[in-house]
């Protein structure tokens, strides 16, 4: 079959995300590893949702070789574009998954460092069921688009479909409309926390970058909408299909990037002690090249104590800003 509608792009793009998206993770569990922590359930999630959104990326890269994605319809047998219809259905369903299970991790971070304030576990309890209830209604949108259902995956079995354009539209707003949420959620717990205003900067930016697929998701939105006129999707869905890749890689790499960023301070005292550093009073990880190893240490020990215990005391709170 010949080279469609950004068949190299695709090619490309999506290879050297699955492997930065596994060196990420790598580095997230090697960063537990060196802890000496077992995996708790964020990370379980975390792992889950990698290997969604990779069986998502190789259903587009099939396509792409085999089903005609990137070609205009009318070059294609029925037989291409029933496998098509296969593989952009379990693409669609994968992807949504994907996200999910990653925003489900980050839940469950967001479940340990928030207080006992009743609004907040509220706030909570609400963004969870918006993000659940969201994720599982678009699913069942694509699975039952059609009537029958069979005529989703074949062509030749007549029926009346509701526009698959349409459900990705609502799967960017889903997607914008949770990384926001994710992003308020800690909001009023770090403005009562007593730390410096530029510690409670680098929280909200840490959070914002977690949640920066959001930006993607705007991304796709906007190229999404002339689709809703299209008459050759199979060519014109191959941008969407590009950035569907590139969003299922990068709500990973930016769940691991906290861990990345230590396992350079890591690194960085590493190498400090080899050189014989001086060993600094204070615990702050910001001036890891200037201090011996056991500082870093401490840092961790604060770090894991807030996010992997269940203490949620301010005291501990005021440590974990101290590391980030």
């Amino acid at each position: 079959m010949p080279e469609g509608n950004l068949f190299v792009p695709i090619q490309a793009v999506l290879t050297i995300g699955m492997i930065t998206s596994l060196t990420c993770l790598i580095v997230r569990l090697l960063v537990r590893r060196r802890l000496g922590n077992r995996l708790y359930p964020e990370d379980v999630c975390l792992i889950l949702s990698w290997i969604v959104c990779i069986s998502t990326q190789v259903s587009i890269l099939y396509a792409s070789h085999h089903a005609g994605l990137g070609t205009h319809v009318q070059e294609l047998s029925t037989e291409k574009v029933n496998l098509y219809e296969k593989l952009f259905l379990a693409a669609a369903c994968l992807f949504i998954m994907g996200l999910y299970l990653a925003r489900t991790a980050h839940l469950i971070f967001l479940n340990r460092i928030l207080n006992g304030k009743r609004y907040m576990r509220y706030a909570w309890y609400v963004t969870t069921a918006f993000i659940t209830a969201g994720s599982a209604v678009v699913i069942l949108l694509f699975i039952f688009a059609c009537r029958p259902v069979v005529s989703s995956w074949d062509v030749s079995v007549p029926g009346e479909c509701i526009s698959r354009p349409a459900i990705f539209i609502a799967v960017a707003v889903l997607n914008i409309c949770s990384d926001i949420l994710l992003v308020l959620l800690p909001l009023p717990l770090i403005y009562t926390i007593p730390v410096p205003g530029s510690e409670k900067v680098k929280f909200i930016i840490l959070s914002v970058m977690v949640c920066m697929t959001f930006i993607a998701s705007a991304i796709r939105l906007h190229i999404t909408i002339p689709l809703l006129d299209s008459d050759d999707l199979t060519y014109d869905i191959a941008p969407l299909a590009l950035l569907v890749g590139i969003e299922a890689n990068l709500i990973i790499i930016a769940a691991c990037l906290p861990a990345v960023r230590q396992c350079f301070r890591l690194a960085v005292a590493a190498r400090t002690v080899s050189t014989g550093g001086w060993l600094e009073p204070r615990i702050d990880c910001a001036n890891a090249e200037s201090f011996y190893q056991i500082n870093v240490i401490i840092c961790v020990v604060w770090h894991v104590k807030l996010v992997l215990s269940k203490d949620r005391t301010p005291t501990t709170l005021k440590s974990f800003f101290m590391v980030i």
